[in-house]
């Protein structure tokens, strides 16, 4: 059953007892978190798709984006790279307003976002937010980047949250995720494996992961071992650093890693010493969220050395590098369903797998959206995986004094920046 059916609500709140529910009430709230993310005003395909959980025409959409933002400007660069930085969405210093060049800066740093994001529960994440013009523009024209306009929104909520302005549908919002690369060669990288041996309460993140591969600078590489995590793997696969969209780094680019307490530990943990001129930061994980529905379309990917075929053939649609990432998405919180009739699972194993059981699964049962939809200001805590549609009579993020921030943490993240224009 779709969420975009009136009767599908119930599912979504059947932790109470059905007949004590104020179903007005409920509905109104529901549309609130509806408006909160944009306006659909015309018969979308999309939509057809989404409500009738049409999994075909999900992943082909979520393949034909990857393929729209990985299309290459006149120096061979993905589109993507122009897009604007967390600290420039964010900030109020005009200084930060011309960032450093792509991947730019994060806002926060990694003490701020650990805490209750995907690195808490095991290895950092080297990772940047990034922004297309039209969702930059609605962050900064409704100056969604304000403690002080947020706190004030929140204020005026006095029985049930309130929702931020609706974004454009043309708004996108990307998440990446990087692992250093030592420029000589040999670096070791886990690898997920999805029929692999996981936890299913606790963590599973890149540090538990079994299989451990080298990375190649240079084709004719051969590497006997490689160490990572306190084990050692003898004689391990390869991967040409080709096989994976990189970034050279600059002596700018290491100084700025080096200066994140997360990210400076996380380089550690991938080569062993700082970043430097000269190495390489490979994207591992890309999480891409469009506004072209009401509560976004999610899709997530990952770099896979073994990619197997996909449906549609993935090299129909993207070029290499790209056709070596697996790729998951999702349309909806409760449909298409699990096998066991549970609500729809749609993760990504370097942001999500970390996540330990809180009550609903792991994150290996994760959802994009189901998480995404408690994104309010102030932030509540702790970030933790829920499934299906969201519990908005128990659920403190959807309580009085709250803001709906239209599914996208980094507005919710705002009080942890203290932006605010005098």
């Amino acid at each position: 059953m779709s969420v975009y059916s009136t009767t599908s609500f119930h599912h979504g709140i059947s932790s109470g007892p059905v007949k004590t529910l104020h179903w007005p009430a409920i509905t109104l709230a529901l549309c609130c978190i509806y408006l909160s993310c944009c306006t659909v005003t015309f018969a979308d395909p999309l939509l057809l798709a989404a409500k009738n959980g049409n999994e075909d025409a999900q992943r082909a959409y979520a393949w034909q984006q990857l393929r729209d933002i990985t299309q290459l400007d006149s120096k061979g660069m993905p589109v993507f790279t122009h897009w604007i930085s967390e600290l420039q969405t964010f900030s109020t210093n005009p200084e930060n307003l011309s960032a450093p060049a792509f991947p730019g800066a994060p806002a926060t740093t990694d003490g701020d976002r650990n805490p209750s994001g995907h690195g808490r529960h095991g290895g950092p994440l080297i990772n940047f937010m990034h922004f297309n013009p039209a969702a930059w523009q609605h962050i900064r024209s409704h100056r969604l980047y304000d403690e002080k306009r947020l706190d004030a929104l929140a204020q005026s909520a006095n029985k049930r949250a309130i929702a931020i302005p609706a974004f454009p549908q043309a708004a996108k919002v990307l998440m990446t995720a990087w692992w250093p690369v030592r420029k000589e060669g040999g670096s070791p990288m886990p690898v997920w494996e999805p029929d692999g041996a996981h936890r299913h309460t606790g963590s599973n993140s890149y540090l538990n992961w079994q299989r451990v591969i080298a990375i190649k600078t240079a084709a004719e590489q051969h590497f006997d071992r490689v160490s990572f995590a306190g084990r050692v793997t003898q004689n391990p696969d390869a991967a040409e650093l080709t096989s994976l969209f990189y970034l050279p780094v600059d002596s700018g680019l290491a100084n700025r890693i080096m200066a994140d307490p997360g990210f400076a530990q996380a380089t550690h943990i991938a080569i062993g010493r700082p970043l430097q001129s000269g190495d390489y930061l490979a994207l591992v994980g890309v999480h891409l969220m469009s506004k072209a529905l009401p509560r976004g379309i999610w899709s997530t990917f990952w770099w896979q050395d073994e990619a197997p075929v996909d449906n549609p053939p993935r090299e129909n649609v993207v070029s290499t590098p790209w056709n070596q990432y697996r790729m998951d998405t999702t349309f909806d919180t409760l449909i298409p369903a699990e096998k066991d009739a549970s609500p729809n699972i749609c993760f990504n194993p370097w942001f999500d797998a970390t996540f330990p059981d809180s009550g609903e699964g792991n994150g290996l049962k994760a959802n994009c959206m189901s998480c995404h939809l408690r994104a309010s200001f102030p932030r509540e805590e702790p970030l933790r995986i829920t499934r299906g549609e969201p519990d908005i009579l128990r659920d403190p993020a959807f309580g009085a004094g709250h803001v709906t921030t239209g599914m996208i943490w980094s507005i919710a993240n705002t009080s942890r920046r203290g932006t605010t224009d005098d």
